[in-house]
């Protein structure tokens, strides 16, 4: 098995990723339980993450949930996670791709409009232990990654 990550972008995001063999799934909240965290401090925050994960991890590449409207604070941030994710990336050589949550969620359930539930209920059952909502999504998408790449 190659080394892989996923990200489900957010103020709360879900990272898994594969490393010998093994899978592994996190949850990191970017306002670390604080009020009134500006945007460019989550940004920033998200920036030292994705820096350490990435170095630590070395994966072979790395897919995300691309982002979707949804207001403009939460388009903001989403999109804006995105293009930190894709330059660090980019600075490391590493691929990145992005994949639309219906395409997961119809591969992960059989229905492109399923919900936190049943995504999470997917993620819980392969993995064998309770998974936030964020890491369920990015336990799902890492499969179906590494599934669609043959890893």
């Amino acid at each position: 098995m190659r080394n892989a990550m996923a990200f489900d972008l957010g103020t709360k995001l879900g990272c898994a990723w594969s490393s010998e063999d093994q899978v592994h799934t996190e949850m990191v909240d970017l306002t670390k339980g604080e009020k009134d965290v500006i945007r460019a401090q989550k940004f920033a925050r998200f920036a030292q993450y994705v820096k350490y994960r990435l170095e630590t991890d070395k994966p072979d590449f790395v897919v995300y949930e691309r982002p979707f409207s949804r207001g403009l604070a939460a388009t903001r941030h989403g999109w804006g996670f995105a293009g930190i994710l894709e330059a660090s990336c980019c600075f490391l050589d590493i691929p990145c791709v992005d994949q639309v949550p219906t395409t997961i969620k119809k591969w992960a359930t059989g229905s492109g409009k399923a919900s936190k539930e049943d995504m999470i209920a997917k993620a819980h059952e392969a993995l064998g232990k309770d998974v936030s909502e964020h890491e369920a999504d990015a336990y799902l998408l890492l499969m179906y990654a590494m599934e669609k790449t043959g890893l």
